[in-house]
């Protein structure tokens, strides 16, 4: 009794190239073929076919990408987020090329975005910014936890097309870890490497007189000025916050008696107020009650020196006691 045996047919492939060196590669791409064909003749006799893959980024196809032996080929030289176009030929024992096949055509997956870093770290907010993948992606995912090192990550965006991504509201000194993702209509890359920061703080804005506070201009005649600089009687304001502060300041009509009211020019009963932070310079308070700027980016702890002048009425229905009210006002700094 005979038993018979069921041959497998073997595949196989080949790569040719040629060398740049000329002293150790001495075969054409053309004689290292017929070399190859020749082994797998005398190895498979004719039971063995040749094909030929050639691949572009547009339609039709005409470059040649490499040679192949079986019914697949794996493409690994490829740009993220690119269309390459197929086709393949065969090549017969007589090393007669067939037509190329119909084309088939394939977007390839974004690479990983790199370089994740932030910016514009505020107590309620952020910038998570990366760097896109060569040949780009149609969008961005992000992925966002809440703690040192953390794992449990959640999507918290998608369809992003700018490489960065603007994260609010955000709790105050508190860490966030980050991680990102390109996209497009054939699938998601991998993930970016992970990143974390720990936002600001909770803002607190604050201004204090560091001065006594209280100004005796003394006696004025009609229309007589008198400042703080001759009195020797600077003020300071002081910025208690933790964040960079804008001083605004204000004052009121005065009070007591007769009221004068703030104006320019001076007229009766109408009395003007100026400020200045170098004592040179003067601005004119020009509405009861209502802010002017006085001084910008006084960072914490920083304080501001500043004069006042006050011009008297040309005329007043009496000689009372007047009182008015300065009012410095803190604001954070945009």
């Amino acid at each position: 009794m005979s038993k018979n045996t069921k041959i497998q047919k073997p595949r196989v492939a080949f790569y040719i190239r040629i060398s740049t060196d000329e002293d150790h590669q001495k075969y054409s791409l053309g004689a290292q073929t017929e070399r190859l064909e020749s082994f797998c003749k005398a190895q498979y006799g004719d039971d063995w076919k040749l094909h030929k893959v050639y691949r572009d980024t547009g339609s039709p196809v005409s470059t040649f990408l490499a040679n192949g032996s079986t019914n697949s080929y794996t493409d690994s030289a490829t740009t993220g987020n690119t269309t390459y176009f197929y086709a393949i030929t065969d090549l017969d024992t007589a090393s007669d090329e067939s037509p190329k096949s119909a084309e088939s055509s394939v977007l390839t997956l974004p690479g990983a975005p790199t370089d994740l870093t932030f910016s514009s770290v505020l107590s309620t907010s952020l910038r998570a910014e990366w760097t896109a993948p060569t040949g780009g992606a149609a969008s961005y995912k992000i992925e966002r936890c809440q703690g040192t090192l953390c794992s449990d990550f959640s999507q918290i965006a998608s369809g992003v097309t700018n490489a960065y991504y603007d994260d609010s509201p955000l709790s105050a000194s508190t860490t966030y870890r980050y991680r990102v993702r390109a996209n497009n209509s054939s699938g998601d890359s991998p993930y970016s490497g992970e990143n974390e920061t720990t936002t600001d703080a909770a803002s607190i804005i604050s201004v204090t007189l560091t001065s006594d506070g209280e100004i005796q201009y003394g006696l004025l005649g009609s229309s007589e000025s008198k400042t703080t600089l001759t009195l020797t009687d600077t003020q300071t304001a002081q910025n208690d916050g933790n964040v960079t502060e804008k001083f605004n300041i204000k004052a009121s009509n005065a009070t007591g008696g007769t009221a004068w009211t703030l104006g320019d020019p001076v007229s009766t009963n109408v009395f003007k107020m100026r400020y200045s932070i170098n004592g040179t310079d003067w601005t004119t308070l020009t509405t009861a009650d209502s802010y002017q700027t006085l001084a910008q980016n006084i960072t914490s702890t920083s304080s501001q020196n500043f004069d006042l002048e006050l011009t008297a009425p040309s005329s007043s229905s009496d000689a009372a006691q007047k009182t008015i009210t300065i009012t410095i006002q803190a604001e954070q700094q945009p």
